[in-house]
């Protein structure tokens, strides 16, 4: 399955045109091609993955967020062809109210929150 999404002209903003991959390290070395691309895919699948999760939790689902998968198994399974991309893979699911390992931990809202 594959899915394109494009942002309408009238919502682009002229100021802030999209952002080319980086084609360098943090110390200034040129990256091969693929690793610029590949840098610039993984960024943009976890700001969706994120948005993803969101509208799970608004539909009263939990998810998880996991990488570090074998990515040939990860096509094979799902029938992707070779040239896909995999970064990673959210499982979705009802969750508990005492987590899974054990209490959920949340640290208070006020002590990261700051309003100017």
């Amino acid at each position: 399955m594959s899915a394109t999404v494009t942002m309408p002209s009238a919502l682009r903003s002229p100021a802030h045109p999209p952002q080319r991959p980086r084609t360098s390290s943090p110390s200034g070395q040129p990256l091969p091609l693929e690793s610029a691309r590949n840098a610039w895919v993984d960024k943009s699948v976890a700001l969706a993955a994120a948005q993803f999760m969101l509208a799970i939790k608004a539909a009263g689902f939990d998810s998880c967020p996991m990488e570090g998968l074998d990515p040939e198994k990860v096509r094979a399974l799902l029938g992707l062809p070779a040239e896909a991309t995999v970064t990673m893979v959210i499982s979705v699911g009802e969750g508990t109210p005492e987590g899974l390992y054990g209490p959920r931990l949340r640290f208070p809202l006020i002590d990261h929150l700051h309003e100017h």
